[in-house]
Formats: structure tokens, sequence, C-alpha cells
């Protein structure tokens, strides 16, 4: 869990992979206090950047004697708990939009069934103990540029972001 909070840390810190050693210095710096920014370093170590920048090295150095202090993780859910599901939850909703349906309902589809109706009854047919209601497929729906693949993900692996981050 920890390498995916990194991934999606590293957004808030660099655009693209590689990146400046201006800014994993930055990232470097905040580390200290900032527990996005200690686990965006642990991502870059596990995806072999160390050897991109010299402020990254010395930080695997440091932590490896035990000389790094895991800043304190912030209260509440991280933004990585339920992303796969959340992810996957999306697709569909894209899918059925694709084949007609209105993503939510609204004034105009009153009585229609939207693509989040039709996700929400499947996960209640699924019958695992994790249905959801309407409400909770529609807050996916509506938090979908939040769910994207974060920007320096895609440049590491090679993927267009404009392409991806389609509503």
């Amino acid at each position: 869990m920890a390498l995916l909070e990194g991934m999606l840390a590293l957004d808030r810190f660099v655009n693209e992979l590689p990146a400046s050693e201006k800014e994993y210095a930055a990232i470097v710096e905040k580390s200290k206090d900032d527990y996005g920014a200690f686990q965006a370093l642990r991502f870059l170590l596990a995806i072999n950047t160390d050897a991109w920048s010299d402020a990254v090295r010395s930080w695997k150095q440091l932590l490896s004697i035990g000389a790094v202090q895991i800043p304190p993780r912030p209260k509440g859910p991280s933004k990585a708990s339920y992303i796969w599901r959340d992810r996957i939850i999306l697709s569909q909703i894209q899918n059925l939009v694709s084949v007609g349906f209105h993503a939510q309902r609204n004034q105009e589809t009153v009585g229609a069934t939207s693509a989040c109706d039709v996700i929400s009854e499947a996960t209640h047919m699924i019958g695992t103990g994790h249905s959801m209601n309407y409400g909770a497929v529609e807050a996916i729906w509506k938090k979908r540029a939040d769910l994207q693949l974060p920007i320096a993900a895609a440049s590491l692996f090679k993927i267009d972001p404009a392409s991806y981050r389609k509503s």
C-alpha cells in the first residue's frame, strides 16, 4: 500500500519522470515532515530512479543506515485505499456510457436507468457483502478526475496522460 501511496503522491512533486535534480532535491527536503513525499521517494527507489538523482541516492544511503525518520501518516483513509475498486467501477461506468447510458441521474433522465444505477445493482447482485448504493457509485463517477493514471506514472510507462485522462 505504501508504494501505491508513493506513486500517487509523486504527482504533487513532478510532472514527468525522469524529473530534474532540483525536483528530486525538493522531494527529499519535503520528506522530512511530509509522509507523501517520504512514500514518493520510496516509490522512486522501488523503480530504481536513484540512478537518476544524486539527492535520491544520498537519501537512500541515509535511509539504509536508519538516519531517516518516517513522518507521521495523515489521519483518515489513504487516497490509495480503494483506488483499484474505484478505477474498475469508473471503467465500467465509462463502458456503459459508451453504449448509450447516461452516467448519472438528472432532471432529463428521470425514470431512465443510469450507468451508476446499473453498477450499483450489479454490486448488490454479486453478493460479496460489498454492495454499494447509487450515491456511493455516483460519488466515484464525480471524482473520476482524481482516479486517472498519475502523470508521473504515465511518463514512466510511456503513456500520454492527455490521451488517458478522458472523462
